[in-house]
């Protein structure tokens, strides 16, 4: 089988407490699933899984979070995902100063397809 994970890139410079951080990347790991809801109803999900993702979901959902720091550099990592074809999943703040990327998902995919946008970067 292959090796699956996602990889949850947070902005260090926000300076966000643990417990909002926490809520943050929990948003962002569950993205694809809201994303790719096909229901027309409220009170059910319909998702159409690719084959990573369903491997993903039936194993231990490995997931490993890094950061970066500055909107800019999170920026630069969402357009080479777009480049590379790789799903990710932003979660964005709206403030009274306008909105923000918090942190972003990429994946559930392949170890190796996901390290192309993140393998660079350090787990926090």
């Amino acid at each position: 089988m292959k090796e699956i994970k996602q990889v949850i890139v947070v902005r260090r410079d926000l300076n966000l407490r643990k417990s909002e951080l926490a809520a943050q990347v929990a948003t962002a790991s569950m993205g694809f699933l809201l994303d790719n809801n096909e229901s027309k109803r409220a009170d059910e999900i319909n998702v159409k899984l690719s084959n990573e993702e369903a491997q993903w979901i039936n194993e231990s959902f490995p997931r490993v979070v890094v950061g970066v720091d500055s909107e800019d550099a999170l920026q630069d990592l969402i357009f080479k995902a777009e480049i590379e074809g790789i799903g990710f999943y932003p979660v964005v703040s709206s403030t009274s100063r306008g909105n923000y990327t918090v942190c972003v998902a990429f994946g559930p995919d392949q170890s190796s397809i996901v390290d192309q946008v993140t393998g660079h970067l350090r787990v926090l």
